[in-house]
């Protein structure tokens, strides 16, 4: 089950002819929520015909459409770029990204660690960056850099900055 799961935010991991590493979306997240809303679209929509949960069916087949037309196109502008000087995170909605952007120049080590999320009852993965000029800043880890970290803390490490992990993450 747990693979079925890791699908919806998987991602890949390539370095790049420049020497900075790059992490996309695999093509197995497209799939999984392309067949997601295929799924619920065509049920939804067989519920609405035969009159079965009519209310419901309605509501979930409109509601479905959010998946091809806000999450999927979302996922071509999901991206981390690292290279030796920069940690470049890209994430958000299409018609408005958020763009993360940490200077490696000075940074003498990373921190990996959750924090609660407030009102929700769950835990976010963070990695807390520490400057030599005393200056630190959080990075609340997207899906998809969660699942793909350890690329990126591999470059990191062969970059001779370290990722410091306080709790075991799955």
């Amino acid at each position: 089950m747990g693979s079925i799961i890791d699908a919806f935010s998987a991602g890949c991991a390539a370095l790049q002819p420049d020497g900075s590493l790059v992490i996309q979306s695999a093509p197995s997240r497209y799939v999984a929520w392309g067949l997601t809303f295929l799924i619920v679209a065509g049920v939804s929509f067989v519920l609405w015909r035969k009159r079965v949960f009519k209310q419901f069916a309605v509501i979930f087949f409109f509601t479905s459409f959010v998946i091809p037309l806000i999450i999927l196109p979302g996922f071509a502008i999901d991206s981390v770029r690292i290279n030796p000087s920069r940690l470049l995170v890209r994430t958000g909605f299409w018609f408005a990204p958020k763009v993360s952007n940490y200077s490696l120049e000075g940074l003498t080590g990373i921190h990996e660690h959750t924090k609660p999320v407030k009102g929700a009852g769950e835990q976010n993965l963070f990695w807390t960056f520490y400057w030599k000029d005393g200056r630190s800043e959080d990075l609340d880890l997207p899906d998809l850099f969660t699942a793909n970290r350890q690329a990126a803390a591999d470059y990191l490490a062969n970059h001779g900055v370290n990722v410091f992990k306080s709790i075991k993450v799955q």
